[in-house]
């Protein structure tokens, strides 16, 4: 049940799966553990239901384009999950983006930019020429450490889903209080 009655989905998860087939390794368990921390803050601080969208616990049979598509149009929020695989030429999360800014619904009668509903996690450094235009000027949150510079953007770590319950957490997780309270803002 979301909290917005207006949605099915409160926030829509987009993410590349980067080969990872089984979704308990690599990005998508990295994401799947996001999503479970995200919506325990976001219950919390809003004190009532949240519903959140993540592909691995949806069916996809059928025509897929079309099903993502209602999936997308029923969000209120699209939290974009940056990696190689989400920035790829020919990446799904490519087409989610396009029909996000698109074919999503108005959130009230009063206007709000569709761009106050886009959020961009960057959960591994990709050069901000090979991210979808789109969301090239959005400022991420960034959820790894390092300094990854080009070409080979190998000097990073990942940081890990259970850091964020550590007191001691270096980097973005030191804030994911306030970062969930933006989030759940602009609910």
């Amino acid at each position: 049940m979301p909290y917005l009655d207006r949605f099915d989905y409160d926030i829509f998860l987009s993410h590349g799966w980067s080969a990872n087939i089984d979704e308990n390794q690599g990005d998508r368990q990295w994401v799947q553990e996001l999503k479970g921390k995200l919506e325990k803050e976001l219950i919390a601080r809003l004190q009532g239901p949240v519903s959140i969208f993540l592909d691995v616990e949806t069916p996809r049979n059928g025509d897929t384009e079309n099903l993502f598509r209602n999936y997308i149009r029923r969000s209120a929020i699209f939290l974009a999950i940056v990696t190689p695989g989400f920035c790829a030429e020919q990446s799904f999360c490519r087409k989610e983006l396009d029909w996000f800014y698109n074919e999503s619904r108005p959130i009230s009668g009063a206007p709000v930019d569709i761009d106050a509903r886009l959020f961009k996690i960057e959960a591994r450094p990709v050069p901000r020429e090979r991210q979808p235009e789109r969301l090239r000027n959005y400022s991420p949150y960034t959820f790894y450490e390092g300094n990854p510079t080009p070409p080979g953007l190998q000097n990073y770590r990942l940081l890990g889903v259970s850091a964020i319950d550590s007191d001691s957490s270096p980097g973005p997780w030191r804030d994911w209080d306030a970062r969930s309270h933006f989030v759940s803002g602009d609910f």
